[in-house]
Order: structure tokens, then C-alpha cells, then sequence
């Protein structure tokens, strides 16, 4: 009898068949999904991104692959299983901060200052989504597109892959990026909310949020592991180490409040008392400054959480999250 559905990671894994293909490494069953794999490849030299290099010249920067399979138990709708689902999703993952909490150059296994600054000027390459493009057939043993002509497990990563590559490619990027405008209007929107969220993460805090091989946040959220600090943009002041927008941040907000005071001739006790205390108004200082550094970065991060949550419901609503 035909089995109906896989009962594990490796067995999807085992028809993907790549697992002694030296183009791919690091094949890593999912833990946030039922049955579901990561898989690494290096990023090819022909495209404009340049990948971050470590301390022994090799790349860090490397195409993540998440695969997740609609297994029964986590479907709303009938399964079916002469077209199973697959939800894959390419993006670019860092070997090395999945790991730490930020750079140290002093470390060989770490990405080097250098390579940070030239990938910096070089674009980076889009996160793609492929739903409802591949799916498995039981009754067949076969991976199918979405036109029900079939293919192997290398050629849908292949697919994968190379879709990824070519959004940083010189030519056939802009027409990629071109297409990607179009996708649906929620998923879109909460898309941009979402980017802007993490934009302002990494440069108003200091924060970056990274995949990891055994949980793509994309689908249920990033867990608070995945809140990594950068270094290469921290200052010290008053003794308390944050990064230097932040500092500017802090700044702002104490100078719009010191013109709100004057300006409109606000006058409390407790205000009169902060202003004329050095004490106080250092400590209050420090406070702020944690808030800042700490709180804020935390709530944006539970913010996009949520959002990531209600853009998976609306997008994927034959899926649990």
C-alpha cells in the first residue's frame, strides 16, 4: 500500500535526495513545523551580492533554504495526498551569528570587518516565497509543479535557488524585483510593516534579526534568541555601552523635551527637581537610555512578531500558526 503522507523530516529529505550532493550542506530537520528541512549552498560569484567572509576566507553568507510539508496535522482543509503542498522559502542566512550574539574579529570563525563593509555596498538578494508552486504526489512518488509536470527534489531546489541568486543578479534582478512588486495586496502590506519594523531595528537600535536551520521566522515569528546585537555600531557613554543611534536618538528626545519645557513654560516640582539635580538628571538619563537600548528594541521585536502571525493567517489559511 502507498503511504499516504511522510511520518518524519527524513523521509522527505530522503526524496528530495540531495543529501550526498556536495553543491548542498548542513540538510537540518525543522523544529517549528511538523515535518520540514533547512539546507545551505554557497552563493554563486556571476551575481553582484558579495557574501560576508570569515577570518579563514571562507564565505559565512550562504543561501538558506527552509522546505515545510503540509502534513495533515497541521492542515485545516481535507488532505489530499496526490498534491501535498510544500512551502519553500530562500533566503540569506549568516553561519556565524546564528551562533553568537554579535561579531569579534578576533575570532576566525567571524565574518571580518572588511567583508562587513563591502557587502554593505553591494545589494543584497531578496527572500523568496514558493507556495502552493510545488507539491508531492503519494500515490506517484513524485514531486510535482505547479502544472502537474513532474520533477525531482534537485530540480525544485535548483528552481529555489537559483530564483534567490537572480534577484541580486545584474540583469534579470530588476525584472525579478520588478514581479515581486505585484505580490497580494495584504501580504505586501504587512510585508513592508514588517521591513520597516526591522529596518528600524538595525538602524535606529543596533538589532538584527536572523533565520536560523531549524526555525524560519518568516512563518510563526522569530524567537527572542534571534534579536542579535551589532557591536560595529556601539559607543560607550556615561559608562553604558549602545549603539550610536541611540545615542542620537536619546539626544533628540532630550532636546525636544528641554524645548518643550521652555517653550511653553511647563513648570512641575518633580521636572524643577530632575533639571537642577545633577544626580538626578544623570540618572534619569541612564534610564532613559535602557529604555531605549533595551525596552524599545523588545517591543518592536514582539510587534513584528504579531504581525508576522496575522500575515501568515492571511496568506497561508490552510495552515496553523
Amino acid at each position: 500500500m502507498t503511504q499516504q503522507h511522510f511520518g518524519n523530516a527524513q523521509e522527505l529529505i530522503d526524496a528530495f535526495g540531495i543529501s550526498n550532493n556536495e553543491k548542498y550542506s548542513r540538510i537540518t530537520p525543522l523544529n517549528d513545523r511538523k515535518i520540514g528541512f533547512s539546507i545551505q549552498r554557497e552563493y554563486p560569484k556571476d551575481i553582484l551580492y558579495s557574501p560576508l567572509v570569515n577570518g579563514n576566507g571562507q564565505d559565512d553568507t550562504v543561501v538558506l533554504i527552509h522546505v515545510v510539508y503540509a502534513h495533515p496535522e497541521e492542515i485545516k482543509t481535507e488532505f489530499d495526498s496526490h498534491k501535498v503542498p510544500l512551502i519553500i522559502r530562500a533566503v540569506t542566512h549568516s553561519r556565524y551569528r546564528v551562533d553568537h550574539f554579535d561579531y569579534d574579529f578576533s575570532d576566525p570563525n567571524s565574518p571580518t570587518k572588511e567583508s562587513i563593509e563591502k557587502t554593505k555596498a553591494t545589494p543584497m538578494p531578496v527572500a523568496l516565497n514558493f507556495d502552493n508552486e510545488f507539491f508531492f504526489d503519494h500515490h506517484s512518488n513524485t514531486f510535482l509543479d505547479h502544472t502537474h509536470e513532474p520533477l525531482s527534489g534537485e530540480q525544485i531546489l535548483e528552481i529555489v535557488y537559483k530564483a534567490h541568486c537572480d534577484t541580486a543578479h545584474r540583469k534579470r534582478g530588476r525584472i525579478i524585483r520588478t514581479k515581486l512588486k505585484y505580490q497580494s495586496f495584504a501580504s505586501a502590506f504587512f510585508g513592508v510593516i514588517i521591513n520597516i519594523l526591522i529596518s528600524i531595528l538595525t538602524k535606529l537600535f543596533g538589532r538584527t534579526l536572523d533565520d536560523n536551520e531549524t526555525s524560519s521566522g518568516y512563518y510563526r515569528g522569530y524567537q527572542r534568541k534571534n534579536l542579535k546585537k551589532l557591536s560595529t555600531e556601539s559607543l560607550d557613554v556615561f559608562g553604558y555601552k549602545t549603539a550610536r543611534s541611540v545615542i542620537i536618538l536619546f539626544c533628540l528626545i532630550s532636546a525636544v523635551a528641554f524645548f518643550i519645557k521652555y517653550k511653553f513654560g511647563i513648570q512641575t516640582p518633580y521636572l524643577s527637581k530632575v533639571f537642577s539635580d545633577s544626580f538626578l538628571a544623570l540618572t534619569h538619563s541612564l534610564i532613559l537610555l535602557w529604555f531605549l537600548d533595551v525596552v524599545m528594541p523588545l517591543i518592536i521585536f514582539h510587534i513584528i512578531n504579531i504581525l508576522i502571525k496575522t500575515r501568515t493567517n492571511i496568506s497561508f489559511k490552510k495552515f496553523k500558526v
